[in-house]
């Protein structure tokens, strides 16, 4: 549950951008879908597409890629505590609560919270790092 593996997608994001944060993604629950190259044929620049936990970002560079990983990872942190708020309320509050079968679910929940808020903290470190393009 907490040892997920880190997938090809993700392996070839590190390789060309050197993001180097397997150990932080790996049991994020993030699952890195698809990595493509695309051409703008009407205006004439490439660009990448990341699709992540269903959602596509689109990227020119490093820079780019970082910005839209973290803003992506603090909405994904967002609902992820929503959805932990919602059960500790029915925790709280309903009588035949089946704490066997959402204790874990809580945990997993935490855990992965934490993981994407220390990726988004990397993904701010190398942000910070990259120079700006004029």
């Amino acid at each position: 549950m907490f040892n997920e593996e880190i997938n090809e997608v993700y392996k070839k994001l590190d390789e060309l951008f050197k993001l180097k944060a397997k150990r932080i993604v790996k049991g994020s629950g993030l699952k890195f879908d698809r990595l493509l190259s695309a051409v703008d044929l009407v205006k004439g620049y490439e660009f990448n597409i990341l699709i992540i936990d269903g959602n596509t970002i689109n990227f020119k560079d490093r820079r780019s890629l970082c910005i839209q990983l973290m803003y992506h990872c603090r909405e994904t942190q967002k609902e992820k505590k929503n959805y932990l708020t919602q059960l500790e309320h029915h925790k709280q509050r309903d009588l035949h609560f089946d704490d066997v079968t959402y204790d874990p679910i809580m945990e997993q929940l935490y855990y992965e919270i934490e993981k994407i808020g220390k990726f988004a903290e990397h993904l701010k470190d190398l942000t910070e790092k990259i120079p700006t393009q004029v």
